[in-house]
């Protein structure tokens, strides 16, 4: 009798992106791939090309996330010092960031800030350094919040003086009448989110972060509402951040093995 061999179960994998290059680029050097960035803020904002136009051209500087060549998200670098208490205070922000979505979750806006960070700290050691972002989405308030220990505003945590001091520094230099002082939220002019990433299911709404979220920052379709959020450059925040971002590399490199070994066996 002819025995036919069985037939073993192949798993299919999803072929997984490659990791993005972290590049920082003006306007005029990314000039060449303006048309690709359009796309995938069509994609992800609505606006009119004039106002993608405007911005685009106005900004002084970008960190741009490159795979092969092309680019396949974007981010505005706000960088700027401010006297605090007699002190020079520099501030680290990345605002507008779109990315397709197959190369999300990659850490990309923190390497960004990491490196941006890590510049002006080579520059000058010993000056107080603080990141931000104006926080469009839930998603983006939870990379700062689920990764760094000291962080503001949250939940039940009153905001020292000082920090408040940078953050009011920050909202209205950047935002100007825009910037809501009293709750820390931010209207960003002609940047209406349309990714449908950003809207949280209802299961979501439970964890406390996403839920004061939602409590402070307006949703309307007219406008896009953020929450400025800041984190202080200390000890304690950079280890969980480094440690987050390493996590994530070899997390994600162990599990291509695993999956490779799962292809051999």
């Amino acid at each position: 009798m002819k025995v036919i061999p069985a037939i073993r179960h192949v798993e299919i994998q999803k072929v997984k992106p490659k990791r993005p290059n972290v590049r920082f680029c003006t306007p005029r050097q990314l000039e060449s791939h303006k048309e690709a960035i359009w796309s995938i803020n069509a994609s992800l904002v609505d606006w009119s090309r004039e106002e993608f136009d405007a911005d685009f051209g106005a900004a002084k500087l970008f960190a741009a996330f490159f795979v092969d060549g092309k680019v396949v998200g974007l981010a505005t670098v706000m960088e700027e010092e401010f006297e605090i208490n007699g002190k020079r205070v520099f501030t680290i922000g990345l605002g507008k960031a779109v990315i397709q979505h197959a190369y999300r979750n990659q850490f990309l806006v923190q390497r960004a800030l990491i490196f941006r960070w890590i510049r002006r700290f080579l520059r000058k050691p010993l000056q107080p350094i603080v990141i931000w972002g104006s926080c469009v989405s839930y998603k983006s308030y939870l990379s700062f919040v689920k990764v760094l220990r000291v962080v503001y505003p949250v939940a039940g945590v009153p905001i020292p003086e000082a920090q408040e001091q940078v953050m009011d520094k920050i909202g209205f230099h950047w935002y100007g009448d825009h910037y809501q002082q009293a709750s820390k939220v931010v209207k960003v002019p002609n940047f209406r989110v349309s990714d449908e990433a950003a809207v949280p299911r209802k299961e979501d709404l439970n964890d406390p972060a996403i839920r004061f979220y939602f409590d402070r920052v307006p949703q309307t379709a007219e406008a896009t509402f953020g929450l400025l959020t800041i984190s202080p450059c200390i000890r304690s925040n950079f280890f969980p951040m480094g440690g987050s971002w390493a996590r994530n590399f070899l997390r994600k490199a162990l599990g291509i093995n695993r999956k490779a070994a799962k292809a051999t066996n």
